[in-house]
């Protein structure tokens, strides 16, 4: 997918990239050329090596989004580097498992904090240094397809997924006018490294992937986190872009695919097939198409 894109001098910065979802989307944006700025509690060693094998380059910053206290440093780092960033890929996350009966005002609290509080201050530190430097920019929020299923045992992350879809929707309609699009990916369970115990379990495995119409897990094609990396990541990082939701996991029912948009924003490697609209025409979109 990323030889569809070319984001050649653009910066993103990637919070919780280590493994996972997070170090699909950065290699992903790496090899369309961006330079990444790599987010995280601890050394992304083996994501700054896979960037930089690309050729890519790659800038690591320690930072723990349970506070505020680090996102000022984390947007004076990328603006000595490389003069500031274009992308912002709100990724990092915790998650809090317990009966909602019995749920704790702390585990509330941290989840809520990370998931939802900091993502929006990120946005908002990212959002005025572009107002100010006259450019545009692009916001991807990760939300979760519990932000539609609702769940189990996860009080605090629905409620966090689920108001990052209500604060995309607002980014993207206060700060279109500045050039600024804001757009969520609500994926389902993916291959990744963080799902590898998940997938050698035979019976675990059939049971997440059961609803998913097409490739269990978005192996195919690129590689990388399959359709949320190369279609997710990339094409809402392209130029132009209105902001938006791309729901792009866990719908029921058979797979159907859009001839009209299959071979460059419909691949087979999709979980479900997603209806790409031209929505730059206008300041704000939301949209989803489910079969």
């Amino acid at each position: 997918m990323s030889q569809l894109f070319d984001l050649s001098g653009k910066t993103a910065i990637v919070t919780g990239c280590n493994t996972g979802l997070g170090q699909g989307m950065a290699l992903g944006l790496a090899s369309a050329g961006c330079n990444i700025v790599a987010v995280n509690r601890r050394s992304p060693e083996e994501t700054q090596r896979q960037v930089e094998a690309m050729g890519g380059a790659f800038l690591p910053v320690e930072a723990d989004l349970a506070s505020t206290t680090p996102i000022n440093d984390i947007l004076e780092r990328a603006q000595e580097r490389f003069g500031g960033a274009d992308i912002l890929v709100n990724n990092a996350g915790i998650i809090r498992r317990s009966d909602a009966l019995d749920f704790t005002e702390k585990d509330w609290d941290d989840v809520m904090d990370v998931n939802l509080k900091n993502l929006f201050f990120l946005s908002q530190a990212f959002a005025r240094a572009c107002i100010e430097g006259q450019q545009r920019g692009k916001i991807i929020n990760i939300a979760s397809m519990l932000s539609f299923q609702g769940g189990i045992r996860v009080p605090s992350y629905t409620a966090s997924k689920s108001g990052v879809l209500g604060l995309t929707r607002l980014m993207a309609n206060e700060w279109a006018s500045h050039g600024i699009n804001a757009n969520a990916i609500a994926p389902g369970y993916m291959a990744t490294n963080n799902t590898e115990a998940l997938r050698n379990d035979p019976s675990a495995a059939a049971r997440s992937w059961a609803e998913y119409p097409l490739d269990a897990g978005g192996t195919r094609g690129s590689g990388r986190c399959g359709g949320i990396l190369g279609l997710g990541g990339l094409e809402l990082c392209s130029w132009p872009y209105a902001g938006g939701r791309w729901r792009m996991a866990g719908q029921v029912g058979p797979a159907q695919e859009r001839p009209d948009t299959a071979d460059r924003l419909c691949p087979a490697e999709l979980m479900t097939a997603i209806c790409h609209q031209p929505v730059w025409e206008w300041a704000s979109k939301e949209y989803s198409w489910n079969p």
